[in-house]
């Protein structure tokens, strides 16, 4: 994906001819909805609510928003026995999918990654719905979500559009944090989910969760695992933080001069990342477990 921050005019311009092929096949409510799309205006208004999919807060910039591209590491997932980059949604596997990792193995950035990079081609194919499952609850289902974003980046037309959206192959729907689904609602929004699956087959659905949660048991899901961080990425991965290059020497030196322990536990982004805070405040890394989370 391209180091170049997006604009919304740019966005509205590659999401254009998108619309035009939908409103060509549509029908009823949706023909409507889409024709109110198709127009420069709605384009506009759609760019200006997914163009947001990149802008992100981080450890580094805990005020500010920042582009996702400024200092994403691509994540590796294992796909039968395989380690792989990632470098756009177009390279996952075939089917629904679930992207599992453990806590601060950077699974949500990882979904924003894919959702962005359906909006960096040179015309947009698929366009993504990015979901975030930690706002269902018992008066709010998966429905209720989908069509409530629908509202948001202009989509009229209730259910009867977004059957049509999910019907037509060109929409992804990306739904981030299965494992923070409430415990009460579980049930539900896995049969929500089948349910979906079953009456779109065109819809590819991705889902981002923890391990052992009760969608890696669904039918017609294939699990895909994130791949732990090793040695070998810190370089590149602080890179992505520090632009100095003597800086980032001193942190890199000190990561790979880490106790065992230590560098047991810099597995992923999140921890990485803590460690280089560390040694950036104390100036040396920690020596023991319990002195690091001290």
């Amino acid at each position: 994906m391209s180091a170049t921050v997006m604009t919304i005019a740019t966005l509205s311009r590659l999401l254009a001819p998108a619309f035009k092929d939908l409103y060509a096949g549509a029908k009823g409510q949706a023909e409507k909805a889409i024709h109110k799309l198709s127009t420069a205006a709605g384009v506009k208004k759609l760019a200006t609510t997914l163009i947001k999919i990149d802008k992100v807060k981080t450890i580094w910039s805990a005020e500010d928003e920042v582009s996702l591209k400024k200092f994403y590491y691509p994540s590796k997932i294992s796909i039968d026995d395989e380690e792989q980059i990632v470098a756009s949604a177009a390279e996952l596997p075939d089917g629904n999918l679930v992207i599992e990792g453990i806590v601060g193995q950077g699974k949500s950035i990882f979904m924003r990654y894919l959702a962005c990079s359906l909006l960096e081609n040179t015309q947009v194919i698929k366009i993504p719905f990015l979901l975030e499952l930690r706002n269902i609850s018992t008066r709010r289902n998966l429905l209720d979500s989908i069509l409530s974003f629908l509202k948001t980046v202009g989509i009229t037309g209730g259910e009867e559009t977004f059957a049509y959206l999910a019907s037509s192959g060109k929409t992804v729907l990306l739904l981030d944090g299965f494992d923070e689904v409430p415990e009460e609602c579980v049930a539900d929004i896995i049969l929500e989910i089948d349910h979906l699956q079953t009456l779109y087959p065109e819809l590819k659905i991705v889902i981002s969760s923890r391990p052992q949660s009760h969608i890696q048991n669904v039918v017609g899901f294939r699990i895909l695992r994130l791949v732990p961080l090793t040695p070998e990425d810190y370089d590149p991965f602080v890179q992505k933080l520090i632009p100095s290059a003597a800086k980032r020497t001193d942190v890199v030196d000190a990561l790979n001069g880490s106790p065992t322990d230590i560098k047991g536990i810099i597995s992923t982004p999140l921890m990485l990342t803590l460690v280089i805070v560390v040694y950036q405040t104390e100036k040396e890394t920690p020596l023991s477990l319990s002195e690091f989370f001290d």
